[in-house]
């Protein structure tokens, strides 16, 4: 249970950062980055999925070190840039915040985001990896800790399912216009960018999740397509859940949404 519950704060935290990170650089106008003290929150926010990160994998070691640690072994050497490019990106951040033109702060939150998304994709291989014993076997022709887990056809679906779900920057729009100094209009204009985002990165969620599924092995698969009640039952909500938030994002209805 509280392996669940830390590792979902966590995801919800890398979310937040990454999509903050992505948007500030690829669309300004749906972000406060391009004022003082616009991307202040975002070392904070990394510092707290750092440490919500700790927890679970902590449980994961316990739980199922058996399955983690040969998969750590066959990536020994892209692990270790894990703590690395996280760390350069936290320093990013900072250097950024520093850099109240936009001009200046662009390029650096451009290579701060590189980073994340690398650490996410060398975490997604470990993550795929400890799914795949008939891999491990690998190790025998390559054992000096470079194997990634390119050749499991889940592992690009899974990035790109994870990392979709983190473009969205309504509710920080939302919460900046109780802020006395901001710009109403401004962060009206914002919140209405982040529905658009939400909306439009939340339907792209559709082919990428289906996709997703149908390159589970046909086991798996076969569960979430009536093969176990709970499993269908699951997907059934989440897809309706989904077609709700749609239409209630449409309608500005952002707290049920999210919901």
């Amino acid at each position: 249970m509280l392996l669940l519950l830390t590792f979902f704060v966590h995801l919800v935290l890398v979310n937040v950062l990454l999509g903050s990170v992505i948007l500030s650089v690829i669309d300004r106008r749906a972000s406060a980055s391009d004022r003082k003290g616009g991307v202040a929150f975002m070392p904070k926010v990394l510092a707290l999925a750092v440490n919500f990160g700790v927890a679970p994998f902590l449980f994961l070691q316990v739980l199922y070190g058996h399955f983690l640690y040969p998969s750590i072994v066959l990536m020994a050497v892209w692990w270790m840039f894990v703590a690395l490019f996280a760390m350069l990106a936290y320093y990013g951040l900072y250097v950024s915040d520093g850099a109240v033109r936009p001009a200046r702060r662009t390029p650096i939150l451009f290579l701060s985001a590189l980073l994340l998304l690398m650490t996410a994709f060398l975490l997604s291989n470990a993550s795929t990896l400890m799914l795949r014993p008939d891999f491990w076997f690998r190790w025998f022709s390559e054992p000096h800790g470079h194997l990634l887990n390119t050749s499991d056809p889940t592992l690009f679906p899974r990035y790109l399912h994870i990392l979709l779900a983190s473009l969205t920057m309504a509710w920080r729009a939302r919460w900046s216009k109780r802020d006395p100094e901001v710009d109403r209009e401004e962060a009206e204009r914002r919140f209405r960018r982040g529905l658009d985002w939400f909306f439009y990165v939340s339907l792209a969620q559709v082919p990428v999740g289906l996709l997703f599924l149908f390159t589970l092995p046909p086991d798996v698969r076969g569960l979430f397509l009536g093969g176990d009640a709970l499993s269908t039952a699951a997907l059934i909500l989440a897809v309706s859940g989904l077609c709700i938030a749609l239409i209630l994002v449409r309608q500005g209805g952002l707290k049920l949404a999210s919901t």
